[in-house]
């Protein structure tokens, strides 16, 4: 799903501050009802935020199937950079790389976003300071309200799909190059 189709659905109309359960439809490939659902059993309540955001991308991830890998913008040695981190956030100097060193905590945004990030991949970038919110980014597309804009960019995951299985369409024979 994209933001564009989910913004049309009835559910999205009827639910206010649901950046996480928007940004999970399109990471994971899931219709706005479905994530809403998993954020329903997970304790989120309708038109209000989701505080442990964090925990439950986690969790839809395992549960569907992708894995993950975290960064944020953290103080390093030699000043703001961007790092890998472990899936909870925390970042330790002696067990994690840097990534790319910055100018300043915020000079990652949503406009700029694709010189530190590859646009092939799908990410859920969380942002703080003036908004405190989750976007999620798919093939190379912002797909949330923020596109365009300069908000900076805290952290991130990037969401890989574990099994790269190919969908057969019903003429294709998978076993002709075997002489079947």
């Amino acid at each position: 799903m994209n933001y564009s189709e989910i913004r049309k659905s009835k559910e999205y109309l009827n639910d206010d501050d649901c950046c996480t359960v928007v940004a999970s439809a399109v990471a994971f490939d899931m219709t706005f009802e479905e994530s809403q659902k998993f954020y329903d059993e997970h304790g989120r309540k309708r038109n209000k935020g989701y505080r442990d955001w964090s925990q439950a991308i986690i969790d839809l991830a395992e549960l569907k199937g992708y894995h993950l890998q975290r960064y944020g913008v953290r103080y390093a040695p030699k000043g703001w950079a961007l790092v890998k981190t472990n899936l909870s956030g925390a970042y330790r100097r002696e067990l994690h790389e840097v990534k790319t060193y910055l100018n300043s905590k915020n000079s990652i945004n949503i406009s700029n976003w694709k010189r530190f990030f590859s646009e092939d991949e799908t990410y859920i970038f969380s942002f703080n300071g003036s908004i405190s919110h989750v976007g999620a980014v798919k093939g190379g597309n912002v797909e949330d309200w923020t596109k365009g804009r300069k908000y900076a960019i805290c952290g991130a995951f990037k969401i890989t799909k574990k099994e790269n299985v190919k969908n057969l369409t019903k003429n294709e024979n998978p076993f002709a190059k075997f002489g079947f």
